[in-house]
């Protein structure tokens, strides 16, 4: 499971006002960002080789970026939002 992962980066960590998903291996998927609580304050697809999130409008604090690729196989970063 972790080679499906290989390639794929979430930055900067701590962040501010914009993360990115970097996909050099062109994986397909679905990315959630979730607070502790369990709350999705941002979602979306995984097309193309890199994606910027805006996250401006979200409180300071601790994240869960939880990508699920296509194929199913999840992971799970932790964030912190500065």
């Amino acid at each position: 499971a972790e080679r499906v992962w290989e390639g794929i980066e979430i930055y900067p960590n701590p962040f501010s006002s914009v993360l990115t998903i970097k996909n050099e291996t062109a994986l397909r998927g679905r990315y959630e960002l979730v607070t502790l609580q369990g709350q999705t304050v941002r979602a979306g697809e995984i097309q193309s080789s890199e994606l910027s999130i805006d996250t401006e409008e979200l409180p300071l604090g601790i994240y869960f970026a939880r990508l699920a690729a296509a194929s199913g196989e999840i992971r799970i970063v932790r964030l912190v939002k500065y």
